[in-house]
């Protein structure tokens, strides 16, 4: 099956990226948009919370047709390159039609457009915030065979926040992840952030 992807993004020149367990900011992009539909469903959704499926194409439908903040354009006007018919929009007169070459054209050069806008304007709002994170970011720099201890993010009130020690096997290039040496048959990925060096008593 992982064989069958990697043909599929390069037939479609897609470029894959891989994310880190329980780190949300290595796929911000898409973790914001879950909290915006969160957002919608949390205002509908019955006091149990088990009915959020019956609203999730009405929620989609509100964020389709909403102007994008970063991209400034409805996701619905760049896909389909006209704007969305919306429940009042129905009652008003229709606009006079065109032949079908001129619609055709139309559709093109608004799509055309929309994509150029859009994509310069994710491009700038994605440099901006990148260039914020960098401010923030302050990533502890670790060497292979470091004794670590791992953030327990499963942790309950009276379990203790960090699990380990274990030992750093592989530190990525860009030095943003390592692979740590959860026992001699098993090893995991995760990010820097959820490290802390490890200090023992005689220490």
């Amino acid at each position: 099956m992982c064989d069958i992807f990697e043909r599929l993004y390069k037939l479609l020149k897609i470029c894959k990226l891989n994310t880190t367990t329980y780190h949300p900011e290595s796929n911000g992009a898409l973790e914001r948009t879950h909290k915006t539909m969160m957002e919608y469903l949390r205002c509908f959704c019955n006091s149990r919370n088990n009915d959020w499926d019956k609203w999730l194409p009405f929620a989609c439908f509100a964020y389709n047709t909403t102007p994008h903040t970063m991209k400034k354009y409805m996701p619905y006007d760049i896909v389909f390159g006209r704007k969305a018919n919306l429940p009042g929009q129905l009652q008003q007169r229709t606009a006079p039609l065109y032949n079908y070459d001129d619609i055709v054209y139309d559709v093109k050069e608004k799509l055309q457009t929309c994509h150029e806008i859009a994509q310069a304007n994710l491009m700038k709002s994605k440099q901006h915030r990148v260039a914020q994170q960098a401010r923030k970011v302050n990533m502890p720099v670790f060497n292979k065979g470091d004794k670590v201890l791992l953030r327990n993010e499963k942790a309950g009130k009276l379990d203790s926040l960090w699990a380990g020690p274990y030992t750093i096997y592989e530190i990525d290039p860009n030095g943003s992840t390592v692979i740590i040496e959860l026992s001699k048959k098993k090893k995991m990925r995760v990010h820097v952030n959820r490290l802390k060096v490890y200090e023992s008593r005689g220490e």
